[in-house]
């Protein structure tokens, strides 16, 4: 399913950049500013809706289930990372336990550009797999084309930021720990520890 949304000018808010209706679930792709700063990040939201009675996963989807897969090609200069999930819900079937969404969830993606990037332009794609699932499964395929173009440094951020602001809010509360497990055969040991300084990204 290819889908294009072309960027407005600069100096206008974050548009919607796509949006669909698959089988079982429905999706939109919304950017958090009007464009991209170089040698800045920016935000893109991933809002997944499945049907009533559905549900989609999480990045651990548990003892069945399958975390969604998403391959971006960026021009040079430009990286798209991993998922931020919120935190998921507990979905029992039968003896087995997933982790998912029973109902919308919104998946924020760090879209970094270099500030050597040469373009105004940037010409992004993504193809897009998430499971859905309710008695039986369903795979959900979508591929996504778009355009962003470069903004100032000052410009107007999105009415549309509320949906990242309610995002974030539902991200799991930073732990501030880290642990090291050493093995010999005589026997093993487990430190667990934490320190502030050990989070390395903030949201």
């Amino acid at each position: 399913m290819a889908l294009v949304a072309l960027f407005l000018p600069s100096h206008v808010a974050a548009i919607e950049l796509s949006h669909g209706d698959l089988s079982h679930s429905d999706y939109r792709l919304s950017l958090e500013k009007g464009g991209f700063i170089k040698g800045e990040t920016g935000w893109l939201a991933l809002e997944l809706m499945p049907g009533e009675g559905w549900h989609t996963y999480w990045k651990n989807p548990g003892d069945s289930g399958a975390a969604p897969i998403f391959s971006w090609k960026t021009p040079e200069g430009i990286t798209i990372g991993k998922p931020a999930f919120p935190v998921p819900d507990f979905i029992p079937v039968g003896p087995l336990m997933n982790y998912g969404y029973d109902g919308p969830s919104t998946l924020l993606f760090p879209l970094h550009v270099d500030a050597a990037f040469s373009g105004s332009i940037a010409s992004i794609s993504v193809a897009a797999e998430w499971l859905v699932c309710k008695v039986e499964c369903v795979p959900q395929i979508a591929d996504w084309h778009f355009n962003v173009s470069e903004q100032k440094a000052d410009a107007i951020v999105a009415p549309s930021a509320a949906l990242f602001l309610a995002a974030r809010s539902k991200f799991p509360e930073a732990a501030y720990w880290d642990s090291n497990l050493t093995i010999s055969n005589n026997n093993s040991q487990l430190i667990v520890f934490s320190d502030v300084s050990d989070v390395d990204e903030v949201i």
